[in-house]
């Protein structure tokens, strides 16, 4: 049974996302390393090579320059002498590059651009040159250097002809460089068309490997929701040899485990639910004992005051008996006929009237006794009709007592 989250992940926060940000940027971080790596070093191998190729021009031309002015090929002044051996001479492949003479004055002796000559020397390396040789500094053999002239960096190679003139060599780096640069475009052209590579390929790759996890999404989500209906795709998962298939049965082994707690919560609950019920009816049975308990407790205490006034009628009676006794003794002086009879009554009467105080107080004993024992059995319901009975006996038997006791 397959279900759709309703927790939806958006793209930028998903799985799928990240493996392409962490795709693109491994190749940009890579990519620029090795343009930090390489292409300085290109620059560098270049640069050594344009040197090397200015040093070797300017070697060669000079022996041509000499051999010229020592067999007169050359007039100064004749801007065609100097043309036509050195027209179109320069590194092949860079059209700055060219080569120029000055006199040791610094004065431009030719140059490829004809208004140039007879005008001073520009170069800010030659007018240095030009200066030292004043001085009486001559440069030896052939110097290679680099200077600036109006914002761009330039490279010269010189050397000093037999008539003390300076041929000069140069050529812009931004063309020495073109190659370079023209790589360079190249290769971020093409590190932005991997790119583009990569990020359908890293999109793709990772839903491939994303799917399964959104799979295993949905079985934990029907799992906190105690469904526990099998997914025909789990088995493909817990198949896998990879971490996903790891956590695929580790799920299933935690369902298996829920499933089976569930099924002992449902006995307990049904356990439970019979003892509460049990409960239940054992606590009506006793609200219904407790209830009998309770109207035969309210007659047990009916008989107790009964049984409290009758005993004050006995000491009424008593009192009454003492007061007949001292009457009676009073009466004995009048009479000395009657008072043998009278005092044998008395004395009669004073013995009964103690046995019944005797056995009044025995008997009140007796209630108090029972009375307790009946309540402390109170439980046992089947005592206490017997225990009424025996209340309202002595009750009778005590009424008795006390009538013998008056008469």
């Amino acid at each position: 049974m397959k279900t759709k989250s309703t927790d939806k992940v958006s793209f930028f926060q998903s799985m799928s996302f990240k493996i392409m940000l962490f795709s693109i940027f491994a190749v940009v971080l890579t990519s620029v390393l090795s343009y930090w790596v390489m292409i300085p070093r290109m620059q560098e191998m270049i640069r050594g090579n344009a040197h090397d190729q200015l040093e070797a021009l300017t070697d060669a031309y000079g022996v041509i320059m000499n051999n010229a002015l020592k067999n007169g090929d050359l007039v100064e002044g004749d801007y065609n002498s100097y043309s036509n051996l050195l027209s179109g001479a320069g590194i092949k492949g860079i059209s700055s590059s060219y080569i120029y003479v000055v006199s040791s004055e610094g004065i431009m002796m030719y140059h490829p651009t004809e208004s140039k000559i007879g005008s001073p020397v520009e170069n800010v390396v030659v007018t240095g040159v030009v200066q030292n040789m004043a001085k009486g500094i001559m440069p030896q053999g052939v110097t290679v250097t680099s200077y600036e002239f109006k914002g761009a960096m330039k490279y010269a190679a010189y050397m000093m002809l037999d008539d003390q003139s300076i041929m000069v060599i140069s050529a812009d780096e931004n063309e020495v460089f073109q190659n370079i640069y023209a790589i360079r475009n190249r290769y971020f052209g093409g590190l932005v068309i991997i790119l583009i590579l990569l990020s359908v390929f890293a999109y793709f790759a990772s839903m491939v490997m994303i799917k399964p996890l959104q799979t295993l999404t949905n079985i934990l989500l029907e799992t906190s929701k105690f469904n526990f209906v099998s997914n025909p795709a789990s088995a493909k998962i817990c198949a896998r040899k990879d971490e996903i298939g790891k956590i695929g049965r580790a799920a299933q082994e935690m369902r298996a485990n829920l499933r089976g707690m569930v099924n002992d919560i449902e006995e307990v609950n049904t356990q439970i639910t019979n003892n509460v019920n049990e409960v239940k009816d054992i606590s009506e049975e006793i609200n219904n004992k407790c209830t009998d308990n309770s109207a035969t407790t309210q007659q047990l205490a009916a008989g107790m005051q009964e049984t409290a006034a009758t005993t004050e009628t006995i000491n009424g009676n008593i009192t009454q008996m003492k007061n007949g006794a001292d009457d009676i003794l009073a009466m004995s002086r009048e009479g000395e006929e009657l008072s043998a009879e009278v005092r044998e009554r008395a004395t009669q009467l004073k013995i009964n009237t103690n046995t019944a105080i005797e056995k009044t107080n025995k008997l009140y004993e007796s209630v108090k006794e029972k009375s307790e024992r009946a309540i402390e059995d109170s439980k046992a319901v089947g005592k206490i009709d017997e225990l009424t009975g025996a209340i309202m006996s002595i009750s009778s038997q005590t009424s008795l007592l006390s009538l013998n006791a008056i008469h």
